[in-house]
């Protein structure tokens, strides 16, 4: 884009920036960076009931009310009129800077839809009082979702079952599937698989519900199947930001909980299978693209291979069940041929992935 526009990068946030990424990003754009206070969700049980009910009064989310920026939104409405931009675009939860007039053409981009992720959640399962606070938060969610989606000229989504989610939401919404998750094949590059593999790895931000859920699902119900027959396999967790569940984990030796790291690749390739035994959650997920991409045989769930063209089979294993996930993971751990298999199909499937072109893009 910034060989034929001017692009503006709005910036909110509570972390410190590095220098060099902030170099890195001034290679493309203009960069204006609007310092906030770190999010905190509240901690005791008459605290979270009392931001239910304050979502439910307010119409919005508290977590999406309360990351608002005064200031970020007093700058757009300003430098929209000022510098005559053309399109102001947000992507997700920053769709609420788009509900004020703006005298641009207005874009949200909605990498998944909390609906239908939530829809899954309550399908999950849980307690009964946890479904019931789901249930209220997501009718909160859908309301503040409708409210951008009337405010903004275009939806964009990356797979036509967000669009159609999105339709469901809101009849009247403007949206379109035009973009789509991209992977790097020169970075995310390919290696002959690791046989057999020292471990299984799960790689994902883990202050996200639907990582969370995947991992705890895994741990519970599916690890002790796959160490009835393989003992030796470790399981090895990344991603910022574990809850203490997670962090928990920690206390079994077959478990490694290593929090951010600057690059996964390595552990990925270490471990030599990737699973994603996701239960919720929506969209394309980079992280099945990379590892396909990189050759790293994987199990998922059919959640996980939403919106990809990867082949059950052929590019990875794909079941839905604990023992189906589990017999999925002791298969690649003792056949080496169906590991060289599936890391060739992950490969082809990054190619041809990469020479997609959506809807509109030429």
């Amino acid at each position: 884009m910034s060989y034929r526009h001017d692009i503006t990068l709005l910036c909110i946030s509570g972390e410190q920036i590095s220098p060099g990424r902030i170099r890195e990003m001034e290679r493309y754009c203009r960069c204006v960076f609007v310092p906030t206070v770190p999010f905190k969700a509240p901690r005791t049980t008459a605290g979270k009931f009392a931001q239910m009910l304050r979502s439910v009064w307010l119409r919005e989310p508290y977590y999406i009310h309360d990351r608002v920026e005064r200031r970020a939104q007093i700058w757009l409405e300003r430098e929209v009129d000022r510098r005559k931009f053309d399109v102001v675009e947000a992507d997700a939860d920053t769709g609420a800077y788009l509900r004020s007039p703006l005298s641009a053409v207005k874009v949200v981009i909605l990498h998944s839809v909390a609906d239908t992720s939530t829809r899954r959640e309550v399908a999950v399962g849980g307690d009964t009082v946890g479904k019931w606070k789901t249930i209220i938060y997501n009718t909160v969610t859908r309301w503040h979702q409708a409210s951008v989606l009337r405010s903004v000229d275009l939806c964009v989504t990356l797979t036509d079952d967000n669009c159609r989610d999105v339709r469901r939401l809101y009849p009247e919404a403007r949206v379109r599937h035009c973009l789509s998750n991209g992977v790097d094949l020169d970075y995310f590059s390919y290696a002959a698989p690791v046989h057999p593999p020292k471990g299984i790895c799960f790689v994902g931000k883990m202050d996200y519900a639907p990582n969370v859920d995947a991992v705890l699902f895994f741990y519970r119900n599916v690890f002790p199947l796959v160490r009835r027959t393989r003992p030796g396999l470790r399981f090895s967790i990344i991603g910022s930001n574990p809850p203490d569940v997670v962090r928990s984990l920690a206390r079994d030796p077959a478990v490694d909980v290593n929090g951010y790291v600057e690059d996964g690749r390595p552990f990925v390739r270490d471990s030599g299978l990737i699973v994603l035994p996701m239960r919720m959650g929506c969209g394309i997920l980079n992280k099945l693209l990379q590892a396909l991409a990189m050759g790293v045989p994987a199990v998922a769930t059919s959640v996980a291979l939403e919106g990809l063209s990867a082949v059950p089979n052929r590019d990875l294993l794909v079941a839905d069940s604990a023992e189906g996930l589990a017999a999925g993971i002791v298969r690649l751990a003792t056949d080496e041929d169906l590991g060289r298999r599936l890391a060739a199909g992950g490969r082809r499937h990054g190619r041809e992935w990469d020479q997609r072109r959506p809807c509109g893009m030429r």
